[in-house]
């Protein structure tokens, strides 16, 4: 249990001493929310509770060290403060800000790793800044991150780094449709897994290559993948990567039309959000249950379960996604006949599509 901040104004301690202390004892909250994050299965929910408490002061120190390094201040401490945090919370916070938030202090902390020639800082800062602009839906501005990474990576010998390096950038290519392409880099990235024994790696790379064979039509070899990546990410405790497993295997069943194990799989999956308070992947499972419905003919429940998802991504305030819903609502009474209400929500799918900025879209590899 974290213990509440015991910082106390001193008279003789400068405003930038007291903020850096300040900045340290919530490097430290946030560190102690991330050991548990990593611990998985409850643990895991305990972190990120205690982070959700102390999000707000863990922010306002963070703002605080990111301010000195915009202003391109000479301070070490502050540039080592920002990258600290990074290192402190990197899930917990990949799982809790908005890309573009991401994108905005992981620039900073780029810029505090180079300024102390940190590269294992630079590194992590640039893969995780491509992964924020792919979530973004800015493709070449990610792959120009990823490989300026992967050089570094091979230029300092860490080999070990490669493996996820090269599985995100086959997820780019896997959104770019370039799949042979996407295949070669997650079998290299599973290679060197493998060699140095990364599970955390191995899971994401198996269940990537099950997508890729999904997107080829070989949708048995796809469920063999996503099974042998279930297995370890329950093993590793890792429930956003079992939360994708779930949901991919029931898409897979799916595709095959064995529709009641998709139900199964996917509710499995919207617990493991719910728990995760992952909003934007309860609307999406939300959607797929939906679309299950449709398929066993259950036009009211259809409309029900789409309108929960539009509940759910009106509190992610994000138009695109919230856009998506309303068309699947659309789409949901025009096969329940009520095309009055259709129109109704195509037109104001039409409406906030002419306000969409194309990089708050969030590509779901």
């Amino acid at each position: 249990m974290m213990k509440p901040s015991n910082l106390k104004s001193d008279k003789n301690l400068s405003r930038r001493e007291v903020n850096r202390r300040h900045a340290r004892h919530y490097t430290t909250v946030l560190r102690e929310a991330e050991s548990l994050n990593k611990q998985g299965g409850e643990p895991l929910l305990q972190g990120l509770a205690a982070f959700d408490d102390q999000w707000p002061n863990i922010q306002t120190a963070l703002d605080r060290v990111e301010s000195r390094v915009e202003k391109g201040e000479q301070d070490k401490q502050a540039a080592g403060l920002c990258v600290a945090y990074h290192f402190a919370g990197p899930n917990i916070l990949d799982l809790r800000q908005h890309p573009r938030d991401r994108v905005r202090r992981l620039e900073v902390v780029l810029a505090a790793a180079r300024s102390l020639c940190f590269s294992d800082g630079e590194i992590s800062a640039l893969t995780n800044l491509a992964i924020a602009h792919d979530d973004l839906g800015a493709t070449q501005r990610s792959i120009e991150l990823y490989e300026e990474a992967l050089a570094l990576v091979r230029t300092k010998g860490k080999r070990a780094n490669e493996a996820s390096i090269l599985g995100n950038l086959g997820s780019v290519y896997y959104g770019l449709g370039d799949i042979k392409r996407s295949i070669k880099f997650y079998e290299q990235g599973l290679e060197i897994a493998r060699e140095f024994k990364i599970r955390r790696s191995e899971g994401p790379l198996l269940g990537n290559l099950g997508n890729a064979y999904s997107s080829l039509g070989e949708i048995k070899k796809a469920i063999s993948f996503y099974e042998q990546s279930l297995v370890i990410e329950r093993a590793e405790k890792n429930l956003r990567g079992e939360q994708n497993d779930l949901t991919n295997l029931g898409v897979a069943y799916a595709s095959l039309g064995q529709i009641g194990r998709a139900l199964e799989l996917y509710q499995e999956a919207l617990i493991i959000a719910r728990q995760l308070k992952d909003h934007r992947n309860e609307a999406g499972l939300l959607g797929s249950i939906a679309n299950a419905y449709h398929v066993l003919g259950d036009p009211e429940q259809v409309i029900t379960l789409h309108n929960n998802a539009l509940a759910t991504a009106r509190n992610q305030a994000d138009p695109s996604f919230e856009g998506e819903c309303l068309g699947n609502l659309g789409n949901a009474y025009a096969a329940a006949r009520n095309l009055e209400r259709a129109i109704d929500f195509y037109t104001d799918t039409h409406n906030r599509a002419q306000t969409w900025n194309p990089l708050q879209r969030k590509q779901r590899h």
